[in-house]
């Protein structure tokens, strides 16, 4: 199986000539041929393929950048945060870096290490035993004691003038804004030589197999710097080449993956390594077909997940915004409404800047007043008008019968 990380770079008739002789390539080889982590517009190039979302990109406009306004409130509360915690950031070039320096971040990136269970994540992303030739810089926070707690580096794009964010690690001790501080200095920094910084890829694909609480996570992180969110794609040449291709790319992001599961599992078979493989493989194709029925249901007037999906937006939009209602602790209050007939009656209230009710001694009735004294009338949140999901009809009567003659 053969991934591609990112389309091609160059012209765009010599790319798609690059193209061409690459898929040729890869099927004289007896190789499947998919991409990964690409624009929306690729597929239409290549001329060939299905694709699937995987998630958003997150690009900041480094001309833009800046801690002013309401937008930017949630950064520079944690950029001040870390500021009062003594951070403090230096950044240089990799090749800058001294020999104590490099020490202290290994340290800190086996610290890291040690709390993940699938070992340390590459190919989209950089990691320590794997650092490219490409121009990089690196950002460092130490703590007020002079210890090192978080690093992040950034690989150049001159091509384009931009960055992209490589390596980041960090320790559970990190103080808090640490991590917004170095982010926010490194892309200060850099904008003097580059227009656009990305963040990395925010994962759709956790969603869909129920980790919403990691993709969640990261788009609210990345989400205070303000980007602009740019899709990306899986590409793959048939509908029965996801299975490898997606555990394909895993395997690329964890290449430990396989060491690591030896350790807990015997060695199996061949027969039951295919059987295992074929359930892997199945379980993804399950979890992803899953989620595009889901999101078509959804989409789908009418049906029970799209009711379901309009009563959550109803719940986190329009009730928040209406405000709470205050309890009504008066027994006379309670009882003010009384049913006859089907139809409700209350008690008339007085218009706006008009004189309350009274109970014809000049006092104004308990039922009237909350306990603050407040008056219940005057409600702080928008008027609702209430939906009829059906009616209750009257019986018919019954028919006439016909009377007997004797």
């Amino acid at each position: 199986m053969a991934v591609v990380l990112g389309p091609g770079v160059g012209p765009a008739s010599s790319v798609e000539a690059l193209y061409r002789e690459f898929r040729t390539a890869c099927h004289a080889g007896g190789w499947k041929l998919g991409f990964y982590q690409v624009p929306g517009d690729l597929m239409p190039t290549l001329g060939w393929g299905m694709q699937r979302q995987i998630g958003s990109e997150a690009i900041v406009d480094l001309d833009r950048l800046s801690l002013e306004g309401p937008a930017m409130a949630k950064l520079r509360h944690e950029v001040s945060r870390g500021q009062r915690n003594g951070i403090t950031v230096q950044i240089m070039s990799r090749s800058e870096l001294t020999a104590p320096i490099r020490d202290a971040m290994g340290t800190l990136a086996a610290s890291w290490l040690g709390d993940h269970m699938l070992g340390e994540m590459t190919f989209s992303v950089g990691c320590r035993a794997d650092q490219p030739e490409a121009p990089a810089t690196v950002g460092l926070a130490y703590d007020k004691d002079g210890t090192l707690v978080a690093y992040c580096s950034w690989l150049a794009v001159p091509a384009n003038r931009g960055v992209v964010l490589d390596e980041i690690r960090r320790t559970q001790k990190t103080p808090g804004g640490a991590m917004d501080l170095l982010l926010y200095s490194c892309m200060k920094r850099l904008a003097l030589e580059a227009t656009w910084a990305s963040l990395g890829l925010a994962p759709r694909a956790l969603t869909r197999l129920g980790i919403a609480s990691v993709s969640a996570s990261l788009v609210s992180f990345k989400a205070k710097f303000q980007p602009r969110w740019e899709a990306r794609y899986m590409v793959a040449e048939k509908t029965s080449d996801w299975p490898a291709l997606g555990v394909a790319t895993l395997l690329l992001h964890y290449p430990e993956l396989e060491q690591r599961v030896r350790r807990f599992v015997p060695q199996l078979s061949w027969r039951r390594q295919t059987r295992v493989a074929a359930a892997l493989a199945g379980a993804l194709l399950a979890a992803g077909t899953s989620g595009i029925l889901v999101a078509a249901a959804q989409s789908r007037e009418g049906h029970p997940l799209y009711q379901a999906r309009l009563a959550a937006i109803y719940v986190g939009t329009v009730l928040p915004a209406t405000g709470s209602q205050r309890p009504v602790h008066s027994r006379d209050h309670a009882g003010a409404a009384s049913s006859e007939h089907g139809k409700h009656h209350h008690a008339p209230r007085p218009a706006p800047g008009g004189t309350p009710p009274t109970d014809g001694m000049g006092t104004r009735r308990v039922g009237d007043l909350d306990l603050d004294g407040s008056r219940p009338d005057k409600r702080i949140h928008a008027h609702i008008e209430p939906k009829i999901l059906f009616e209750r009809q009257a019986p018919s009567p019954p028919p006439a019968q016909p009377r007997r003659r004797f």
